[in-house]
């Protein structure tokens, strides 16, 4: 992996837990298998910080592995997930209120059952043949032996109001191919809701080796700030950013610790088999984030303040906008990173009341922000790049 390049920038990568050469199996994949050190190795790129399984198979080969895959622990904790998947819904409700909505590896169709009872028209994604069966045959749901980019190549653009990635794109071989069928199959105005572990969370790097996160199933970990990244380059707005609160009883929170607290493990296990142990607890670790984002038309500028002049490496963003407004106080600098030479750039720019500078992920262009929450309009407007900060419109 000396030479391996990151999937998601072309930044180079770099070994940050070696794993222990399992060949991977399906009972290795379900969704309840936290077991630490059992993963393949995991590299980190020292650009974007997306960790990579790269050991894991490929296209086929990998799907067969779901659809033989088969969970009989999860639906032990069958109130704790609904009450959890509703609690999802009640954030969804907030900017989408009804409509058609695809959750994209519905698994058992927990959340799809209580979506259908809020009232929205539900469709779901999933391969694992047993999950697919209990969602169709007990819960009566419309799932489908499909992944994302064959549904979104056989649907009709613009078809759904909400879209759910609930623990699913980082297990997908192509996390990138599978935001643009999201994006193609959202109506304007329509939601697309990504719930994924983050590992660059404090969590996270205080585990180590030993968080959750770390296990076989999983091919591609997005940093939050990555994961904003690559939804708004798809032109989508963030609208919610917000950790995760998950319901398990008591003894599911301890058993997980056990398998992580070493000396603590002993401990751990004794007070799960107790009366307390059966308590329901709703909590959030703070390494796994809920991201809304929305499909908002672009309303562009009646003609752009600089023309485009050419050139070998160009970048254009679309940026959301609270209002079109002069800002009310001047553009800060927060770029450290030499501004290009030589280089033609394509960017946006937006109006905003409280406009900032960002860093790239992984380049040293700058792209501006709001610090507010964003409106349902951007505003975009193209300019050639100079090695001075723009100034306000």
């Amino acid at each position: 992996m000396a030479d391996a390049a990151c999937d998601i920038c072309g930044g180079p990568l770099e070994l940050r837990h070696a794993g222990d050469g399992s060949a991977l199996t399906p009972d290795m994949l379900i969704p309840t298998n936290h077991e630490p050190g059992r993963h393949g190795d995991l590299y980190a790129c020292a650009h974007c910080g997306t960790v990579h399984q790269p050991g894991l198979p490929s296209g086929r080969e990998l799907a067969e592995l779901y659809r033989e895959m088969s969970d009989d622990l999860y639906l032990s904790e069958e109130d704790g997930r609904r009450a959890t998947a509703r609690r999802l819904l009640e954030l969804i409700r907030r900017h989408v209120p009804a409509g058609d909505l695809l959750d994209v590896g519905c698994g058992h169709g927990l959340l799809l059952d209580e979506a259908r009872r809020s009232g929205y028209s539900v469709t779901g994604l999933e391969l694992s043949d047993s999950a697919r069966a209990y969602a169709t045959d007990v819960l009566g749901l419309d799932a489908r032996d499909e992944t994302i980019e064959r549904f979104a190549a056989g649907g009709s653009p613009g078809s759904f109001q909400v879209i759910v990635l609930a623990d699913v794109i980082e297990h997908l071989e192509d996390p990138l191919g599978a935001l643009e069928a999201c994006e193609r199959l959202l109506t304007p105005g329509g939601a697309l809701c990504v719930i994924t572990p983050d590992p660059s969370s404090a969590a996270a790097r205080l585990a180590g080796p030993r968080w959750w996160g770390y296990v076989p199933a999983h091919t591609y970990l997005f940093p939050r700030q990555t994961l904003r990244e690559l939804l708004e380059s798809r032109g989508l707005v963030i609208s919610e950013d917000v950790p995760l609160v998950r319901s398990f009883e008591f003894r599911y929170w301890l058993n997980g610790l056990a398998e992580r607290g070493k000396g603590l493990g002993r401990l751990a296990r004794s007070a799960a088999r107790t009366r307390l142990g059966a308590r329901t607890l709703s909590m959030s670790l703070g390494d796994e984030r809920v991201m809304i984002a929305h499909k908002v038309p672009v309303a562009r500028a009646p003609r752009p303040l600089m023309a485009d002049r050419g050139g070998d490496f160009r970048v254009h963003v679309v940026l959301p906008a609270t209002a079109p407004l002069r800002p009310s106080r001047p553009w800060r600098s927060r770029c450290r990173s030499s501004p290009p030479t030589a280089r033609s750039w394509s960017t946006t720019r937006a109006r905003t009341t409280h406009p900032r500078w960002r860093c790239g992920t992984a380049s040293t262009c700058c792209a501006i922000r709001p610090t507010a929450a964003t409106a349902r309009t951007r505003r975009a407007a193209t300019c050639e790049r100079s090695s001075t900060a723009p100034t306000p419109w």
